[in-house]
């Protein structure tokens, strides 16, 4: 199933989305994005982290599937 749209899908769990990729970004006491294997949609990708985040959050990993 193909989900064209971002938003958070459980307390500590984000779906991050783009034209072309769809990833999961899991928030607790550190910070994983999973799947980032579109690098040509990354600034959408990053704007979406940052509202998903938070003023002053990071992400802490990487996780490429």
């Amino acid at each position: 199933m193909w989900v064209k749209s971002s938003g958070m899908l459980s307390e500590n769990v984000f779906h991050v989305t783009t034209p072309v990729s769809t990833h999961a970004l899991v928030v607790g006491e550190l910070a994983a994005l999973v799947d980032t294997a579109v690098t040509a949609v990354f600034p959408r990708i990053q704007e979406q982290l940052n509202a998903c985040l938070g003023e002053g959050e990071e992400l802490n990993f990487v996780l490429l599937t």
